[in-house]
């Protein structure tokens, strides 16, 4: 069989997007969608490594074959595992233009709530939602995080896609703990940057601290984004689909230049083995994960912990409050004050209550000086009190004088 001119390559996209489904159904079935893949998702240390490595080359062979048409949005669409339900959602979100990144959370999140039950999501309830979140609470252990992303899904998609009227009131959201971010020093940063020794890795980690990124805005720099005239960084589809400029060290821009002389990358700053596909998150996950290890650093780190570091030491620089939230992309400076509470002056500065008490104050203090002496006084008081138990205090003072040497 076989196809010629464009419906040779519709035909093969077809094939392609048929075997990656079938990939993904294998390992699992719903879910694995190939955005969470590609991206920085826990799920993908689940698939085994030949079959992953078949996924992402399935991905990037249908990405040259479709070009300007998002391959990520079709595997959505034609995945065996998706149903009218998950597939019409998806299409809602798609023409609200929410990220992708949205849209596969969101339907990964109804697919787990429908199969928790074995039943169409159309046939689910106020009762059975209440009793999916006690199980994602108490069972699956799920972070806050998860908790809400997964009740953001729900609402949406009995709110729009399949409309009831209890949606918004009987889907109610978890508190979510406000936990301060890792902060690293300099010298921990400089520990393990230098603990790295692959170009590529050493280039996107110097990138994340000198700029403060996320990674994934990191990962997908093209060589055009450096403006070494303007000394800026473009930031193109951000958090939100939001671009923005960031200032470019002199240091960053040597260390990048030496990077593009070994790389030598054509269009992607950070290429994965694809040369036409991004380098994937996960790999500078585990090598930020190895340099931390190799470092000593016993804190919980990652490549978003470089960019809590970029923030607290522009607050520690004297930088303002907005411009660091200009800096970051937070669409509120509320966002950006979370680091007020990590800064070492904020800290430094706070007297304790304890260091203004007169040190003799201090229960049980005792001046070695005069240990010696009021052991002595003691003891005599005691001997006088048993001898003389009637005798006035200048009788006792004159004894205790006579008797005290």
């Amino acid at each position: 069989m076989g196809f010629q001119s464009e419906g040779e390559a519709v035909g093969t996209s077809t094939i392609l997007a048929f075997d990656v489904a079938c990939l993904l159904a294998s390992m699992g079935g719903l879910g694995y969608h190939p955005r969470f893949l590609l991206d920085d998702s826990p799920r993908d240390a689940d698939l085994e490594p030949p079959m992953y490595q078949q996924l992402l080359q399935s991905i990037a062979d249908l990405e040259k074959l479709t070009p300007g048409a998002d391959a990520a949005f079709q595997y959505i669409l034609t995945t065996t595992s998706q149903t009218p339900i998950t597939k019409r959602m998806a299409e809602d979100m798609l023409v609200r233009n929410l990220a992708l990144r949205t849209i596969d959370s969101y339907t990964y999140h109804v697919d787990r709530f429908a199969r928790h039950f074995g039943k169409l999501p159309e046939d689910l309830g106020p009762e059975e939602i209440r009793e999916f979140q006690l199980w994602m609470i108490q069972v699956n252990e799920s972070s806050w995080s998860q908790f809400n992303q997964a009740v953001c899904a729900l609402r949406f998609l009995y709110s729009v896609t399949i409309p009831r009227d209890w949606a918004i009131p009987m889907i109610p959201f978890g508190k979510r703990p406000k936990k301060l971010p890792t902060v690293l020093g300099q010298d921990e940063v400089h520990d393990l940057i230098q603990c790295v020794t692959h170009p590529k890795h050493r280039a996107v980690l110097l990138t994340l601290y000198a700029a403060g990124l996320r990674l994934s805005e990191a990962t997908n720099l093209k060589l055009p984004d450096i403006n070494s005239s303007r000394m800026q960084l473009k930031i193109n589809g951000g958090k939100g689909g939001k671009d923005r400029y960031v200032p470019i060290s002199p240091r960053l821009l040597d260390e990048l230049r030496t990077y593009w002389k070994i790389a030598r990358p054509s269009s992607d700053l950070f290429p994965g083995k694809t040369p036409d596909v991004p380098l994937n998150g996960a790999t500078i996950q585990k090598a930020c994960k190895l340099a931390a290890a190799q470092a000593r650093i016993t804190k919980a780190v990652s490549p978003h912990t470089l960019r809590h570091s970029f923030a607290t030491g522009l607050f520690e620089a004297g930088v303002d409050l907005m411009a660091i939230s200009k800096l970051l992309g937070h669409s509120s400076f509320v966002t950006t004050m979370i680091y007020l509470h990590c800064r070492k002056q904020h800290l430094g500065t706070a007297p304790s209550p304890l260091d203004w008490l007169p040190t003799r104050q201090c229960p049980r203090w005792v001046d070695p000086s005069l240990q010696a002496t009021k052991v002595v006084e003691y003891s005599a008081r005691s001997r006088l009190g048993r001898l003389h138990p009637a005798s006035t205090d200048s009788l006792s003072l004159r004894w205790l004088e006579q008797h005290a040497s």
